[in-house]
């Protein structure tokens, strides 16, 4: 115990991650400002700071959870025909350009992979 600071245990930063994830992920994204934020936390705590490396691990881990959570809950409140639905349309139906029984257009995975494809240069 140097100058009244803990050692920095796995328990300690695992707490960290937890406080991090349901503390400050939901408002700040940013790693670069939550990053700093967990060494000031280690040093009111009294315990001594991550390295470098080890802070933007724990940062990583806290956004990957909250992401994970995130998701998660948003699914968990869709019905399952909404789901299905989602799917299908990503999925598609193995056909470039088609219809459904109702005549609409079905696009499925090329559908999808044409709306992310680059739009090409701007003209007049």
């Amino acid at each position: 115990m140097a100058y009244g600071f803990r050692a920095n245990t796995e328990e300690n930063q695992g707490r960290l991650a937890a406080w991090l994830a349901t503390e400050l992920c939901p408002a700040e994204l940013s790693r670069g400002q939550l990053a700093p934020v967990v060494v000031a936390r280690c040093r009111d705590d009294h315990v001594e700071p991550p390295a470098p490396g080890q802070v933007w691990r724990l940062v990583g881990k806290a956004v990957k959870d909250l992401e994970k959570g995130f998701c998660r809950s948003t699914t968990d409140r869709l019905s399952h025909a909404t789901r299905s639905r989602l799917e299908d349309l990503i999925a598609g139906d193995g056909s470039e350009h088609g219809a459904d029984s109702d005549g609409a257009a079905v696009g499925g995975r090329a559908h999808f992979t044409e709306l992310k494809t680059d739009p090409g240069v701007p003209g007049v």
